[in-house]
């Protein structure tokens, strides 16, 4: 009879083939991927390690539960982990059970713990305002450095769609930019009047010093070695400005989209508009910020309602 190793068990290449499946089938990212593989593949060791079990139909709510409990107690992990990896599992069992691999999904039962859900930090227009005029356009990366802060917040960008901008998806003629986010799915978002203008001069006088040092593959924006700039360093392009101006809360890249939703809808912008141009596939994600905005509509009632 054949002996199945720690790295090479059923289980495990069962959720080979399914991360296979999310890449391809369903184009999931990279990052999402790799999450996915890190949960399950623990999962996978453990339903083996534990209780040699080499098939999917063998796997009861019992086991699932029981692994739960055990890398809850070691890691101690926080809430929004856990419920990615509850999430990872209940997807695999899934496929397994569409597949035939498996007559029942274990997962059916599985309990999720209850989680508070945090608000996501947002700026005034003034705080942006104030990050955008601490960036000196004479410095060098200058004109870069405000033109990508601007983009982040007037277009409401990922800052993995911002560093995969390429040239051939700004559309001058049109004021718009084609980006291509989650999933590989397509939306078309605006190009203000300013951030085309600084867009344009950067593009214009500025990229071409860094083209010339590297291999570009189209981008927008570039390092120093003329390629694309990292996650990294657009956090630390962002992080000179906000450190400059002594805000004491943390503010990423993503707060400047999270500030770019909730200004839209303060403006009266209506919530499947901005779900389109945040790219959410789901409404309900894009719910969160009428919460925003609530909290937005009382702080304007406490302070100038008369009888408050």
């Amino acid at each position: 009879m054949k002996q199945f190793t720690i790295d090479n068990h059923p289980l495990k290449r069962l959720v080979r083939e399914y991360l296979v499946y999310l890449q391809f089938e369903r184009r999931l990212s990279a990052n999402t991927i790799d999450a996915y593989w890190l949960d399950l593949g623990k999962y996978s060791d453990y339903l083996y390690e534990n209780n040699k079990l080499t098939s999917p139909q063998k796997i009861t709510l019992s086991h699932v539960r029981k692994y739960i409990n055990q890398f809850s107690s070691i890691v101690r992990p926080k809430k929004s982990t856990l419920l990615r990896i509850l999430s990872s599992l209940r997807g695999f069992h899934q496929y397994l059970l569409l597949k035939g691999l498996s007559k029942k999904n274990p997962t059916e039962l599985l309990e999720s713990p209850k989680t508070q859900k945090n608000l996501p930090s947002v700026l005034t227009v003034s705080d942006f305002e104030s990050i955008l005029g601490a960036v000196n356009i004479d410095e060098i990366h200058g004109r870069r450095n405000y033109t990508i802060i601007l983009m982040l917040y007037s277009s409401g960008l990922r800052v993995s769609e911002l560093s995969h901008l390429k040239l051939t998806n700004v559309r001058w003629d049109e004021g718009l930019l084609r980006i291509i986010g989650k999933g590989n799915k397509e939306r078309i978002v605006p190009l203000g009047s300013k951030l085309a203008t600084f867009l344009r001069e950067y593009i214009d006088e500025d990229r071409p010093k860094y083209a010339n040092r590297g291999n570009t593959n189209g981008a927008v924006f570039l390092n120093n070695r003329g390629t694309i700039l990292s996650r990294m360093a657009i956090w630390k392009i962002l992080n000179k400005p906000v450190t400059i101006v002594g805000f004491q809360k943390k503010i990423s890249p993503h707060t400047l989209r999270h500030s770019f939703a909730t200004h839209l809808l303060e403006g009266g912008a209506d919530l499947r508009t901005v779900q389109e141009l945040l790219g959410h596939s789901d409404l309900s994600t894009t719910q969160i910020y009428t919460h925003l905005d609530k909290t937005h509509l009382k702080e304007i009632y406490k302070e100038f309602h008369p009888r408050d």
